[in-house]
């Protein structure tokens, strides 16, 4: 290691003992030595400690961020050693240092599933989680015995083949040794397991053009960050883009795919985040300007506003109008037991066919940031709500229309098409 990196790393060293200590002595105090913590560092931060630290870990991320835990394991151990009263402090060192929100720049932030000229890359990815397996045990490196000299050395498990295990050809001894033949040393299996999840990743509707269908992605979680999501999250995903490929004559059907993939770095649930305050403020100032006009004042405002909605359907005031307190909403109620009332409307489109109830539920679904639209023709409430698949031996859950558009809005084209027993989970979820 040169002067240049060493002065780096003492100097992130040092940042991290000076701004992060509360974050540093909550991760003493809470927590044992067997679960992994980690420690959350905004990549503008990064970049004003160093920027070669910075570019180093975007450029070769399978390198570097295992570096970057390292000297937060040192950061945490220079503050356990700085403190007099210790008493209840637990030294650690399974530590992950996260990075959370790249530069707001295309070459980072990302609204569609990358292509493979993105391997490689450290991305942000901003997407919807529809499926989930469930978490399970990897077993991401062995301690292998060469059956010639005795020498022991540990195997990794390799990422781009599923994490399968490839020894060696020859003994990595470095006096010398032409063995081939190594088994494994057990007694160590919790050292050599972690936490292991896949969860599928979907493009948001609202940053794709009109008919597009939207495309998915896995994203592999690990330790900590094992069940962080569910179905139907909003999420953003910082993560390295990777290939992965099963052994040849192992894969389905006994062939042999490329795929991409995201090795997740951070992950970061988005449902509850409001509008930025700058265009909150702009949009507040709008509201007030609109309403203060003359001719705005009470009805006539409303008026105003109803006859910019939908304009490609002519007339029908009252549906639109019905429509339009839909989508403002109402105020959820909490009485002082607990009781939740809840302060969302429903609407149904009863009417002849060519009327445009189509047409104003297409021009819902745009007016709202969340949402979603279905038909009733052959939907089913595993379809609607949420659904069970197995795949490789594994269960899936996975996600439906009303899950993904919670918090939004759900229109459903051809309601009465669906059948009378499927509709019973529609009323169930239109209670809550």
């Amino acid at each position: 290691m040169d002067v240049t990196t060493g002065d780096v790393n003492e100097e992130f060293i040092h940042y991290l003992v000076t701004s992060k200590r509360r974050e540093l002595e909550q991760v003493l105090i809470t927590g044992d030595n067997d679960t992994y913590q980690s420690v959350y560092l905004h990549s503008q931060e990064l970049l004003d400690v160093s920027d070669l630290l910075f570019s180093q870990a975007m450029s070769d991320p399978d390198k570097w961020f295992p570096k970057l835990d390292k000297l937060l394991v040192k950061a945490v151990e220079k503050v356990y050693q700085e403190e007099v009263d210790k008493t209840d402090w637990v030294i650690k060192d399974k530590l992950h240092l996260r990075v959370a929100n790249l530069p707001a720049i295309p070459w980072f932030q990302k609204v569609a599933v990358p292509r493979c000229e993105a391997v490689g890359d450290v991305i942000q990815l901003v997407g919807t989680v529809t499926k989930t397996v469930q978490p399970r045990m990897l077993t991401w490196r062995k301690d292998m015995t060469c059956t010639k000299c005795k020498y022991t050395f540990p195997l990794l498990a390799d990422y781009d083949q599923f994490y399968q295990f490839s020894p060696p050809l020859l003994c990595p001894n470095t006096e010398g040794c032409s063995g081939n033949q190594f088994k494994e040393e057990m007694g160590k299996d919790r050292m050599n397991c972690k936490d292991y999840q896949e969860v599928k990743v979907q493009e948001q509707m609202g940053h794709l053009s009109l008919g597009t269908i939207p495309r998915s992605i896995w994203v592999t979680l690990e330790d900590d960050l094992v069940d962080m999501v569910k179905p139907g999250d909003d999420v953003e995903v910082v993560g390295v883009v990777k290939r992965r490929w099963n052994g040849l004559g192992k894969g389905p059907e006994e062939r042999t795919e490329l795929e991409l993939a995201i090795r997740g770095l951070n992950i970061t649930v988005c449902n509850t985040k409001g509008l930025n305050p700058m265009v909150a403020d702009e949009a507040e100032e709008e509201f007030r300007q609109f309403w203060s006009l003359p001719g705005h004042h009470d009805l006539a405002g409303r008026n105003k506003l109803l006859s910019y909605f939908c304009p490609q359907v002519y007339g029908l005031y009252v549906v639109k109008l019905a429509l339009a307190v839909v989508l403002a909403g109402g105020v959820e109620r909490v009485d002082q037991s607990g009781t939740r009332v809840r302060g969302e409307p429903h609407l149904l489109l009863v009417g002849d066919p060519g009327t445009g109830k189509s047409q104003l539920l297409k021009y819902a679904c745009k007016m709202r940031t969340r949402a979603v639209m279905t038909t009733g023709i052959g939907s089913t409430s595993a379809g609607l709500t949420v659904s069970a698949s197995r795949d490789g031996g594994e269960w899936h859950l996975e996600a439906g229309a009303l899950v993904l558009a919670d918090g939004g809005i759900c229109c459903i084209d051809e309601f009465s098409s669906i059948k009378e027993a499927d509709r019973t989970c529609i009323h169930e979820a239109m209670e809550q």
